[in-house]
């Protein structure tokens, strides 16, 4: 039957509510869901695969931070971990994983998506990693078809072809999609890349190519520690800006996706980061320290606010 009828939820069975809640899957949509977990009061696992939290959008300096205020807000994020089985008669009592057995009575898994598309097998139609191959006008292999969305495989700037899984792009792909079957000859251009959530109580800016493993890229990274902590982390490549990935303050994304568009230096958005600030006017303005401003990037740079940990001058 299909998955949207309603059913028997397991606090029916158990005549309960859950107590002892899991969430499978290291990235946005699992953190969301840890955060619905903690507000209604419940403590919840977190069990992750990888070695941090969402490495495909965080370096592990950045996802530690997540990591530990996660579990401020009395989350346990089990890093490695690899769930194998789900246990219980009728209504869920355990899972197990490499690591060992949890009591569970209720799971949210977050592993990721894939394109519903099995049922096109044998129609003609091109697929790849799951998702319908498109054109820039996101028309497929057979003519009059066309497909947008989670289920479209469109080009990436590597290269290759696969599914964009963001709420914009799929909303800017629908309106091309839309404007083609009335005839127009519309086109999709992606433009720079941007999203922005809030982690926990953490707020996450992102523009650009950031954790794409650009050849030659450098990544300038400082961290402040005082009445705001937060992390900015800028991707070079050839000696311009790429790519931004900013925790704990808010930013306009349009200013920072200009300043990419406009190919400009390290050096001049650190003189004019501010102007990209999108925080109240109570939260005191981000000061990087000259000395952040001037080291040399030779691989990735790192710096730390004065009076705080020591860093070294280079990661990588």
């Amino acid at each position: 039957g299909s998955p949207y009828w309603p059913r028997e939820v397991g606090a029916t069975k158990r005549g309960r509510r859950p107590e002892r809640p899991a969430v499978i899957g290291g990235g946005l949509i699992g953190i969301e869901a840890v955060e619905v977990l903690v507000h209604a009061g419940l403590r919840p696992k977190f069990l992750i695969r990888e070695d941090w939290f969402w490495p495909i959008a965080l370096d592990e300096a950045e996802s530690t931070w997540i990591s530990e205020r996660m579990r401020e807000h009395g989350v346990d994020v089990r890093l490695g971990e690899n769930v194998e089985a789900f246990e219980g008669g009728g209504a869920l009592e355990a899972l197990v994983n490499d690591q060992g057995r949890y009591d569970c009575d209720l799971c949210v898994i977050a592993i990721g998506v894939v394109p519903n598309t099995e049922w096109l097998a044998g129609s003609g139609l091109e697929l790849e990693r799951g998702g319908i191959v498109v054109d820039e006008g996101l028309g497929a292999s057979a003519e009059g078809v066309f497909a947008a969305g989670d289920c479209a495989a469109v080009r990436w700037v590597d290269g290759g072809r696969r599914p964009e899984q963001l709420w914009y792009t799929a909303r800017d792909q629908g309106r091309v999609a839309g404007r083609r079957l009335c005839g127009d000859r519309a086109v999709y251009d992606r433009g720079t890349w941007y999203n922005s959530a809030k982690l926990m109580d953490i707020e996450y800016t992102t523009a650009g190519l950031v954790s794409m493993n650009v050849e030659g890229e450098q990544n300038w990274f400082h961290e402040e520690r005082g009445p705001v902590r937060s992390t900015t982390r800028i991707v070079l490549e050839g000696g311009r800006v790429i790519g931004f990935n900013l925790l704990g303050r808010r930013w306009d994304h349009a200013v920072l996706i200009r300043w990419i568009e406009e190919h400009r230096s390290l050096e001049y958005v650190l003189a004019h980061l501010n102007e990209a600030a999108f925080d109240t006017e109570l939260v005191p303005p981000l000061v990087i320290p000259e000395r952040a401003k001037k080291q040399e990037l030779s691989g990735v740079a790192f710096s730390v606010a004065p009076g705080h940990m020591p860093a070294p001058a280079v990661r990588g």
